[in-house]
């Protein structure tokens, strides 16, 4: 365990707290350098009864899986670590002599079938019922962990709890950041983050589709710019002082056939609506007329039967009740009596009430299918 060497096991630690992945390979460079031969980062939560988090060394990926599966329930460490402050190390060999481990069904199923008779271990974090606890193991041959590994664990025992705390904390951030941006592109809503240069930092899906040649926006390198007025107002958001957001409405410069006109309802929110000097976003709403609203969704929302569903889904098309009935080829009585079963269900006062409620539903992945009279749907 050379000194020169702790800086880097710790800055491997906190390096790997801050990305996505990789706390795996940090806990195997404190391996190391405690000269153990295998790690079980483990997180029990004593309120489900489950080890509900679990990084190991991958020599001991079967017994990790066998430990989750059983006999976490009957680790006698357990009773051990519990009472343990968090970062005090605890040394097995302290607690369980050699008679106890034969008779330990634990030990003799478990640790010894995977060479890890001798531990030690601190828990890294206590939060509510979950405990987090950090094994270091060694294979019989090497006998016990001596009085110098298990000080250096203590030395460490504060980063390692900063560490996993940022860690835990990094991957609620990327979770909340995804669950965003997914239901951002659900509904269509871009969002682009820029730099004060107009520099294109990140965009979603949603966005994405606004950008490229022909398109309301494009990229000259790493730059964001738009055509005609559009970019002039992009320009003067962005070169404005901090203040509150600015809106405008901008279009596409179809340069092809081939390429759609759009028109945008845009929003910049600047450093100061942030906190974030020097950073911007830039919000994208469509102005296109919203699609048909898809018959499955109007039965999901409302509660409509198949049939029901059909005929207002083609309501939401801009069809009259005649163009409907003639379309099915059902009498005109027929579409007004169920028109006026999805007016009940829905309880909207009257046809447009309607309207006005199945354009404002917030309807995930919108269907390009065009309804007709004889699909199949829900009964």
């Amino acid at each position: 365990m050379r000194e020169e060497h702790l800086l880097d096991v710790v800055g491997h630690l906190y390096e790997a707290a801050a990305t996505d992945g990789g706390f795996d390979q940090a806990l195997d460079s404190l391996r190391h350098w405690l000269g153990a031969d295998s790690f079980h980062l483990m997180r029990w939560n004593d309120a489900s009864g489950v080890n509900d988090l679990s990084i190991q060394s991958p020599q001991l990926r079967e017994a990790a899986t066998a430990y989750q599966a059983y006999f976490g329930t009957i680790d006698p460490r357990r009773s051990v670590s519990a009472t343990a402050p968090v970062g005090q190390p605890v040394a097995c060999h302290h607690h369980f002599d050699d008679r106890f481990v034969s008779r330990s069904e634990f030990y003799q199923d478990l640790l010894l079938r995977h060479d890890a008779r001798y531990a030690m271990g601190l828990a890294v974090h206590r939060g509510g019922r979950r405990v987090t606890h950090l094994v270091l193991n060694h294979g019989a041959a090497k006998g016990p962990f001596s009085s110098e590994q298990i000080d250096a664990l203590g030395r460490l025992a504060p980063t390692l709890e900063r560490a996993y705390v940022l860690m835990q904390r990094a991957a609620g951030l990327r979770h909340a950041a995804h669950a965003g941006e997914t239901a951002l592109d659900a509904w269509g809503k871009g969002v682009i983050a820029l730099g004060s240069d107009a520099e294109l930092i990140w965009c979603n899906a949603a966005a994405r589709d606004w950008i490229g040649a022909g398109r309301l926006f494009q990229v000259h390198g790493t730059r964001l710019s738009a055509r005609g007025s559009g970019g002039t107002r992009l320009t003067r958001a962005l070169a404005g002082a901090p203040g509150r957001p600015v809106h405008w409405v901008a279009r596409s410069y179809p340069q092809s056939p081939r390429d759609r006109l759009q028109r945008a309802a845009l929003t910049l929110l600047r450093s100061s609506a942030l906190g974030t000097p020097g950073f911007f976003a830039l919000l994208i709403q469509s102005l296109e007329p919203p699609p048909a609203v898809p018959s499955q969704a109007l039965a999901d929302w409302f509660g409509l039967t198949a049939a029901q569903a059909r005929i207002a889904s083609l309501l939401t098309s801009g069809l009259s009740a005649q163009h409907i009935a003639t379309r099915c080829g059902v009498s005109l009585a027929t579409v007004r009596t169920q028109i006026r079963q999805v007016l009940a269900r829905s309880e909207a006062v009257n046809l447009q009430d309607f309207l006005r409620l199945a354009a404002s539903l917030p309807v995930l992945a919108p269907s390009s299918h065009s309804e007709s009279c004889t699909d199949e749907g829900p009964a």
